[in-house]
């Protein structure tokens, strides 16, 4: 099996992307899109970590202004841990999903899909 190098780098560039995008609209596509475009090498791997990143991120501004606020961190009144976890791992997922879409359309553009 290769392995893939990471370039932190660009991981770095499409989570930032991302970060600044996803506030408003969650744009995890972007992330992986700046990220896979500045590592050709391996465009969906850095589109799939940036868009986690870029979600993860987001994920502490959140809980954090929650918890200046004195709000529950995560979840609703009589939500269950599972269901938090649940809900935070499936929005990762999808996270990660975007950053994977963001790599193929980096790729496409380039010319060069691996």
């Amino acid at each position: 099996m290769p392995t893939v190098e990471i370039d932190r780098r660009a991981l770095a560039r499409g989570a930032l992307y991302g970060l600044a995008i996803i506030v408003p609209v969650r744009a995890f596509v972007l992330a992986g899109f700046q990220a896979g475009r500045a590592a050709r090498s391996s465009p969906y791997t850095h589109g799939a970590l940036a868009g986690l990143a870029a979600f993860t991120g987001w994920l502490t501004l959140r809980m954090a202004s929650h918890l200046v606020l004195g709000e529950r961190l995560l979840g609703k009144e009589g939500d269950t841990t599972i269901t938090v976890v649940a809900t935070v791992a499936a929005a990762a997922l999808l996270s990660m999903s975007g950053g994977i879409l963001g790599g193929l359309l980096a790729a496409r553009d380039d010319g060069s899909a691996s």
